[in-house]
């Protein structure tokens, strides 16, 4: 049960951040937009970097490799044009590569895997019972923060949102 909704909660988030970043170019990608925030890039990146945590839980490897995560993490300084980041064209690819993996392993994933007890040092927020389920659902609930966070920052570089 808890998997079923997992899998619907990030294929849902994989359409939205699709639909959002369709488009959109590298140089625009790194706009920073004011009065602050992150831009499209970093925030897609960072998406993408959590995405390798899940994927690495799940027994596969990371899209990007630990080099190209650094530019992503939290509290990273913002992204400037020229200055080190992934090509958002590499990003969208990560983003729709991981999205089918993370799909294919949330379909064949028992439900009992689910339960499998987890270090709690591998969460960012405190959770009760240290879960592969609590932390797929933690992933699942940045995720949407940070896609959310894609809308708005859209917006604020003067474009429509896709998703609607």
């Amino acid at each position: 049960m808890l998997k079923d909704k997992l899998a619907a909660g990030f294929a849902i988030s994989q359409f939205a951040m699709e639909a959002d970043l369709k488009g959109v170019g590298h140089e625009e990608s790194l706009k920073q937009p004011s009065p602050g925030g992150n831009c499209l890039n970093w925030l897609a990146g960072h998406i993408l970097i959590a995405r390798g945590l899940i994927l690495t839980q799940l027994g596969e490897k990371p899209f990007l490799d630990e080099a190209e995560t650094k530019p992503y993490g939290r509290g990273s300084p913002p992204l400037k044009p020229g200055g080190p980041c992934v090509a958002l064209d590499r990003i969208l690819e990560g983003i729709q590569k991981t999205g089918e993996v993370l799909s294919g392993k949330l379909e064949s994933l028992e439900d009992s895997a689910l339960e499998a007890p987890l270090d709690p040092a591998a969460f960012s927020l405190p959770v009760e019972i240290p879960t592969l389920g609590a932390l797929l659902t933690v992933l699942l609930w940045h995720e949407g923060y940070h896609t959310g966070q894609l809308a708005v920052g859209l917006r604020l570089i003067g474009r429509e949102i896709g998703f609607k």
